[in-house]
């Protein structure tokens, strides 16, 4: 049904390498199914005997391993090489370096 809803891939975007302290040596697509398969199992989405929230965990993971990638592999990466906007040339023709 969600896929319906949106057309957004949240594990796409995820980090993908290794969780660094993650059990398992887990990317994160894997810890964040791995969370969402806990909480499907915990009541209300809850682990009290482990203090684990897991909605709350689920979310703040996603977004930071969703910001970190975009940042690191997308903006710092792919769209500041030399090549892409060199300082030694004009954005757009007729402007000013």
């Amino acid at each position: 049904m969600v896929s319906e809803l949106s057309n957004k891939n949240l594990k796409g975007k995820t980090y993908k390498d290794m969780v660094p302290g993650w059990v398992g040596n887990m990317t994160g697509p894997e810890v964040a199914e791995f969370m969402i398969d806990k909480a499907a199992n915990a009541k209300g989405g809850v682990d009290l005997a482990n203090g684990y929230n897991y909605p709350q965990l689920i979310s703040k993971f996603l977004m930071g391993a969703v910001f970190y990638n975009q940042a690191a592999d997308n903006y710092l990466d792919k769209k500041l090489e030399a090549n892409t906007k060199p300082n030694n040339k004009a954005y757009k023709a007729g402007k000013a370096t």
